[in-house]
């Protein structure tokens, strides 16, 4: 099979994929064919990704649910017009302000956040996924 039936026979949607348990809740299959959770999952960069593929292989990771958090030097990613373009595209995107502050950035895209916010996220979705 090549890559365009490949791509033809995937489905277009999370939603197509999505199975429902005994309980209701929404589940995905995973690279395994076992079925996962489908509720977001927190994802943070905290390395600087301009001279990297860190963005882009968390972004091939994410469903569009899931929430990416930028802190650490993983804010620098602000401070590179490319990489500043794809982040406005994420729909749940959290920049830590301290770090922010500290590095002397003022333009930011995604929502302005502090280590309470970070700490409500991993506590409502679970662990994070850390690229670095």
């Amino acid at each position: 099979m090549d890559n365009t039936e490949k791509s033809a026979a995937m489905p277009e949607k999370t939603s197509d994929v999505l199975s429902e348990t005994a309980s209701g809740d929404k589940k995905l299959p995973d690279a395994a064919g076992s079925q996962v959770s489908a509720s977001p999952r927190v994802f943070i960069i905290n390395t600087d990704p301009r001279n990297s593929d860190i963005l882009s292989r968390c972004l091939k990771t994410m469903h569009p649910d899931d929430i990416l958090y930028l802190m650490g030097d993983g804010v620098n990613a602000l401070l590179d017009n490319d990489l500043f373009d794809i982040l406005t595209d994420v729909s749940n995107l959290y920049v830590s302000s301290y770090d922010m502050t500290a590095r002397g950035i003022n333009v930011f895209c995604g929502e302005e956040a502090n280590a309470t916010q970070l700490v409500e996220l991993v506590s409502k979705y679970g662990s994070p996924v850390t690229f670095k």
